[in-house]
């Protein structure tokens, strides 16, 4: 299941305000099974899939935190996923 062009259709979906907390909970729960594969990460790096998901950290709803946080988890195992944050804050954007 390695396939840039289906990460980028869901990313967008993650970034779109939602009020079902399920739907951010399947989207969360599908991109950390898409962040096994390196063939995906450019594409996460590219749409700022890092960012989406630190949007969601604050969250009342323990599922859509626990499964946002392991995703995190999982792409701090690569530089430019890691790195995101750190060079965001020392251009001026917020996340």
């Amino acid at each position: 299941m390695s396939d840039p062009q289906l990460t980028s259709a869901v990313i967008p979906i993650l970034q779109r305000a939602c009020s079902h907390l399920y739907k951010w909970t399947q989207i969360v729960i599908f991109l950390k099974k898409l962040a096994i594969f390196k063939e995906n990460l450019p594409a996460m790096r590219e749409h700022k899939v890092v960012a989406a998901l630190m949007a969601l950290v604050p969250n009342s709803a323990e599922a859509v935190l626990v499964t946002s946080l392991r995703l995190l988890y999982n792409l701090s195992f690569d530089r430019g996923c890691r790195e995101a944050p750190r060079s965001a804050a020392g251009s001026g954007q917020q996340y």
